[in-house]
């Protein structure tokens, strides 16, 4: 009984302890790839003398030369090559994966003459000897190959592996595919010193640790279960040494047989004696091993007690940032009740803080009682219901604290609103909405270098706001819960009537952030401009080019030169560089730069004419305010991706991060 209720309790402390039961697979296993070259255990040639006397001949010897013919000649006339090879020297439990006849062409007649010779399979009735009768006639045509002086192989996988599979023996014919041409050749055959003919078997044993599954921490002194799947995939059953080591013990080592195309479960329980790390390995002797890295924790009791100091410090840690943030949180509260502000979708949130700090004081409370008691009478039996409280403190006090984090930027901005006198205010996020409708390149449902993971990460971990992902063709309805839009290079057209609804969401006060693309990238400007260019904003089919400041090719410029008057380049300064690959923008009416490019950069078209000239500072990034609204405009959506190792959008963000900030009015 007392066994059991101390595995329970190491089952609870476990379930605190970032643990689990973890395990070594074989997915998507690789075999290592063998090669064998196998010689032929027969080969002979046949022909028709004056094309009615059958000849069968095992070589042809031509000097020190043994050689077979293959072709037609002025006396000798379908004249056939016969290979034959024995499959068992590859181990059963082998799977093919290719195989070549290769034989060394020593002679050819007339060089000017194709010879197209094909292998054929045939019956295995036949010793290189004597004359078969019957003759064996060639079955199905495996592979062709025109003939030239020196190594020909051709392709035999799925005659070898059908024969692996059968009788192991294989045997063939090479010979014209067309026996109406004139012309011969010479082989070598087995007999030749050199340049034999081969059969070369690729193959590969599927034998392996299919999975290995020990427990991610185990507990010393206690029955941890060690499971170990052995796999083959093979078609033939196969006896196989497996063991099992301990830090380099071998715990078990026995012979056990494979079915074939199934598996095996071994099963060891281990009662490790010593805490700290132990290397647990499985191996099937010649073909594969798996190997993982265990933990093995004190008793349950002495982890409690060490989990309950670390809880503990990070109870103290959370709880002495939360007072000011709390502080800070109960005087923006009654500002909010004071200008009835209303609290939107944060209200339980912000009515629920009171009463997790409540929970908090109670179960610091229930700790503190536990933990004196435990002193006065010397008990470690209630170690894990002490710790349970102080951990349940602790992560509340973690949950609380960023909680209010995330709540005090917003209450604060609501509350400067109604300071400013703005009526009818309400506690809300600031919420971005990325689109990925019209087929863009780089756009936030890609999961590569291509996709937009950390502007997103950044957008809700450094600024605090949400952002969703549009997939539907664009709608007033659809934006007008929205503060921001981003709109990336699209490769499908913007419609007029999208078009129309984002000019007016932002002319309504809302904020869009859009880019184009290189040239190369296809910039699609005529879209892009049918929404900006009312605004005095064009996105040219261009590409920006700089031979002095760039990454390494002209087309991947750096820029650097910055309106830092404007308040969207507040996070930016003269020393600040940043990665480029995009068009140029031309800009009119109320329309600022924000970027242009340096006095070395320049922008060439497609066919690679120069558009705009060195010195000519090419502008890359424009500002407008339009109706309650603004916009910035961007010539390279590469910016905002994870493209390059995230280097361009963590070079970009700074700018980007300025941006954002002042299309939500909040800069």
């Amino acid at each position: 009984m007392k066994r059991l209720v101390l595995f329970l309790i190491a089952v609870m402390v476990l379930s605190v302890v970032p643990a689990g039961l973890t395990g070594v697979a074989a997915e998507g296993q690789t075999y290592p790839e063998k090669t064998t070259n196998l010689l032929p255990v027969a080969d002979a040639y046949s022909y028709y003398y004056k094309g009615t006397s059958f000849s069968w001949k095992d070589y042809h010897k031509y000097y020190s030369k043994y050689e077979l013919a293959i072709g037609n000649s002025s006396y000798y006339s379908r004249e056939r090559a016969y290979l034959k090879f024995n499959l068992s020297e590859i181990p059963p439990a082998a799977e093919i994966s290719s195989a070549k006849v290769c034989v060394y062409v020593a002679y050819i007649k007339y060089l000017d003459v194709p010879m197209n010779v094909g292998v054929y399979s045939t019956t295995d009735s036949w010793t290189e000897n004597t004359a078969p009768s019957p003759v064996p006639q060639p079955g199905d045509l495996l592979d062709t190959k025109t003939l030239q002086k020196g190594w020909i192989c051709w392709d035999v996988t799925s005659y070898i592996q059908n024969e692996f599979y059968g009788d192991k023996i294989a045997s063939m014919i090479l010979k014209l595919v067309s026996e109406d041409i004139y012309n011969y050749v010479w082989i070598y055959s087995k007999e030749n010193s050199y340049d034999q003919p081969y059969l070369q078997v690729d193959y590969y044993i599927p034998i392996s640790i299919k999975e290995l599954q020990v427990p991610e921490r185990a507990i010393q002194n206690y029955d941890n279960k060690i499971k170990v799947v052995l796999e083959n995939g093979g078609k033939a059953a196969q006896n196989v040494t497996f063991l099992l080591y301990i830090d380099g013990k071998a715990e078990i080592n026995e012979t056990i047989e494979l079915p074939a195309g199934g598996d095996k479960t071994v099963e060891y329980i281990w009662q490790p004696q010593i805490t700290g790390t132990h290397e647990v390995k499985a191996e099937i002797e010649g073909y594969d091993f798996k190997s993982k890295d265990v933990e093995v924790i004190p008793h349950p009791d002495k982890i409690a007690r060490m989990m309950s100091v670390y809880y503990l410090g990070m109870y103290r840690k959370e709880w002495k940032a939360l007072n000011p943030l709390y502080e800070n949180f109960t005087q923006l509260l009654e500002k909010v009740r004071q200008y009835n502000i209303s609290m939107g979708e944060f209200e339980s949130e912000i009515l629920g803080v009171e009463s997790q700090l409540k929970i908090i004081k109670q179960e610091y409370k229930k700790y503190e009682t536990i933990k004196r008691y435990s002193e006065v009478t010397g008990s470690t039996s209630l170690s894990f219901a002490a710790m349970r409280h102080i951990r349940r403190a602790a992560f509340l006090s973690k949950g609380v604290k960023e909680k209010l984090e995330h709540l005090l930027p917003l209450m604060q901005t609501a509350v400067k609103k109604a300071e400013g006198g703005e009526s009818g205010v309400t506690i809300k996020v600031t919420k971005v909405l990325i689109d990925a409708s019209h087929g863009q390149y780089y756009n936030p449902t890609k999961t590569d270098s291509n996709g937009m993971s950390t502007l997103i990460g950044k957008i809700e971990n450094e600024l605090g706001w949400k952002v969703s992902i549009n997939t539907e063709p664009i709608t007033y309805d659809r934006l007008k819960g929205y503060s921001i839009l981003i709109i990336t290079n699209p490769s499908k057209d913007i419609t007029d009537e999208e078009a129309q609804a984002i000019q007016q969401f932002v002319e309504n006060g809302g904020g869009l952030f859009i880019l184009g693309e290189s040239y190369y990238g296809h910039v699609y400007y005529k879209s892009l401009n049918k929404v900006v260019g009312k605004y005095g904003i064009e996105f040219k089919d261009d590409e920006l080019m700089d031979d002095d400041k760039n990454t390494g090719r002209s087309w991947f410029p750096l820029v650097g030169i910055y309106n830092l008057n404007h308040p969207a380049m507040k996070f930016l300064n003269e020393s600040h560089e940043m990665l480029y690959n995009g068009d140029t923008l031309d800009i009119s009416g109320g329309t600022v730069w924000l970027i242009t490019g340096y006095e070395t950069a320049y922008a060439v078209d497609k066919a690679g004419n120069t558009v705009k000239e060195k010195g000519s500072k090419p502008v890359v990034a424009a500002a407008v305010e339009a109706g309650s609204g603004r916009i910035v405009a961007y010539g390279s959506s590469k910016a905002i991706s994870d493209a390059y190792y995230q280097r361009y959008i963590n070079t970009n963000w700074p700018f980007v991060k300025g941006v954002l900030l002042w299309l939500a009015h909040a800069s």
